[in-house]
């Protein structure tokens, strides 16, 4: 049967931000978002990469860079950090392991 809807691997380039990973009925599933800023792409700003449910952050071992090269490492649930979770900084060094709830 034929669908629209994006299904397996793929790239959406819109002009908010760039997907690269999996998609399932048009939802993002697996993958890397790189939010954009005047239709470039800002790779060293901000960027999530780990699994989505119903189009936000959900799941263990997510990846959040921010614009000052500082990473969060952990889980979403709904989009929001919950459980067990560190900031690391742009050296790699562990600056504090949190859970959040």
């Amino acid at each position: 049967m034929y669908t629209d809807k994006r299904e397996g691997y793929g790239i959406l380039d819109h002009r908010d931000f760039r997907f690269e990973g999996t998609f399932k009925m048009d939802d993002f599933v697996q993958g890397k978002v790189e939010f954009k800023d005047k239709g470039e792409v800002l790779t060293k700003e901000i960027s999530f990469e780990g699994t989505f449910l119903n189009g936000v952050y959900h799941g263990p071992q997510c990846k959040v860079k921010l614009r000052n090269e500082m990473m969060y490492e952990g889980s979403f649930v709904n989009g929001m950090q919950e459980g067990e979770g560190t900031n690391i900084d742009s050296s790699n060094t562990k600056i504090y392991s949190k859970y959040w709830k």
